[in-house]
């Protein structure tokens, strides 16, 4: 881990070893649970994650909502062709993330370069459940996408899909930052804890969420 802002060293008078020194020994702490607190499918009892999208719009049997999210990067030193987007122009990796839907995030796939497209990703994941995926994505036995030609019936449920897919977005904020296992860790524990946080903005500074939203009753696991 890097430190990026020099002023957050001097605020309290301590030298740029120390805050690497604890920054380092935080995030292995943490990613040292990632394992007990990301799993997929998730926290809880299969069949109440997936009470849980239905009380949304409808949907039965999903089990989570996957998208990917590209971090930025300095040129690689390797196969630096494999890292480069041309669609967002720059170095990246892909991470794809799938939460439930409570936002808590249940798996994540690090470290993918950034010219592999979404798609590819999802399919090197061994699944027997259903997500939802938005229309990057080919619709598969596991993996309900979007309609691409929309009639009245289809429009319900792509409206319903789109309702019920769009926690993967909201929970994409607190995951952008660096250190994103330890980011994750702590994310699902403060939506287990139902506790505030505050406004989360993306990348072009809009407005994502203004708190964690409340875990339905039930401890998990239970």
């Amino acid at each position: 881990p890097r430190i990026h802002h020099p002023t957050e060293c001097n605020a309290e008078n301590l030298s740029k070893a120390t805050v690497c020194h604890t920054v380092s020994t935080v995030y292995l702490a943490l990613k040292s649970v990632a394992h007990i607190f990301i799993t997929f499918p998730g926290l809880r009892r299969v069949c109440l994650i997936k009470e849980d999208f239905y009380w949304i719009a409808g949907f039965f049997s999903v089990i989570g909502a996957v998208d990917c999210t590209h971090i930025h990067i300095k040129r690689p030193r390797q196969n630096e062709g494999d890292f480069y987007n041309h669609d967002l122009i720059g170095y990246m990796l892909v991470f794809q993330i799938i939460c439930n839907a409570n936002y808590i995030a249940s798996n994540i796939e690090p470290s993918w370069p950034g010219s592999v497209h979404d798609a590819r990703i999802i399919q090197a994941f061994d699944l027997a459940c259903i997500l939802l995926g938005d229309s990057g994505y080919a619709c598969e036995p596991f993996l309900l996408t979007p309609f691409t030609d929309p009639t009245p019936a289809k429009e319900a449920y792509d409206n319903a899909h789109s309702s019920t897919r769009s926690q993967i977005e909201e929970t994409f904020g607190p995951l952008k930052e660096p250190f994103q296992f330890a980011s994750a860790v702590l994310h699902n524990v403060a939506c287990m804890r139902k506790e505030r946080v505050p406004r989360v903005y993306d990348h072009n500074g809009r407005l994502v969420r203004e708190q964690y939203h409340s875990v339905p009753d039930g401890s998990p696991g239970t």
